[in-house]
């Protein structure tokens, strides 16, 4: 469309809405379009006018204006205690921001402040959860190793190994219907049959307090806990 044609057509819209409304108004007709906008409906506002009761008979109810002191959850009435410092948000961001200004005599490149991750625990070391991420011990074993020359000349000197007690428990096969005592003599006779006499085997378990294992204990079993039970020597396995 040419800007001819354009300017044509705009200026004759007027005589043609007159010529509309007089053909209407001849044959006795009229022209109408129906709600355009979803909200315009009849059930739309009913169930906003529904929605909005039910919001007002709920601030009703629980008063967010009342002065009190402290905080307190409008929804389940849970009070917070002295440490939640929600609401003193802003005078804790402008003690940061001061301290933040103390490093001038400090810093000289004031970018090295944030070249450190900002967060209240390492990502590297800690998931989202809150949980210690699992060690990866392959990318332990590999940096010892770069280290340097980690071998070990064999000597007449008598040596004390330290075995394992897990990864033992996965060498040894043994036939369902044993008894404990007799499982545990084959791992006693095993060690006894490769090793020395001084051997140390080292089973790592989970304590009753705090332990670096703890982590690992909870997305294992996934929060349940069992009771705990004693095993004895004529135990069936």
């Amino acid at each position: 469309m040419s800007e001819s044609q354009r300017a044509l057509w705009i200026l004759s819209m007027p005589d043609c809405a007159e010529i509309n409304s007089a053909m209407m108004s001849f044959t006795g007709t009229k022209f109408y379009s129906s709600d355009q906008h979803k909200e315009d409906g009849v059930s739309r506002q009913k169930r906003d006018t529904k929605d909005t009761m039910i919001f007002a008979s709920f601030l009703e109810e629980r008063n967010p204006f009342i002065e009190e002191e402290g905080m307190r959850n409008i929804e389940t009435g849970v009070s917070a205690t002295s440490d939640v410092n929600a609401d003193r948000a802003k005078d804790i961001g402008l003690s940061i921001l001061k301290s933040m200004e103390a490093a001038d005599s400090i810093y000289e490149d004031k970018s090295e402040i944030f070249s450190y991750e900002l967060s209240s625990q390492p990502s590297s070391m800690f998931d989202s959860s809150g949980f210690m991420r699992a060690a990866s011990k392959s990318t332990l074993a590999d940096a010892i190793w770069n280290l340097g020359d980690c071998t070990t000349e064999y000597t007449d000197t008598v040596y004390s190994y330290v075995v394992d007690g897990g990864s033992l428990m996965h060498k040894i096969p043994w036939k369902s219907g044993l008894t404990f005592g007799e499982i545990c003599k084959r791992y006693v006779d095993s060690v006894k049959c490769n090793g020395t006499n001084s051997v140390v085997v080292v089973f790592d378990g989970y304590v009753s307090g705090p332990d670096t294992k703890d982590a690992m204990h909870l997305k294992r079993t996934k929060g349940i806990f069992r009771d705990k039970g004693n095993i004895y020597r004529d135990n069936t396995f």
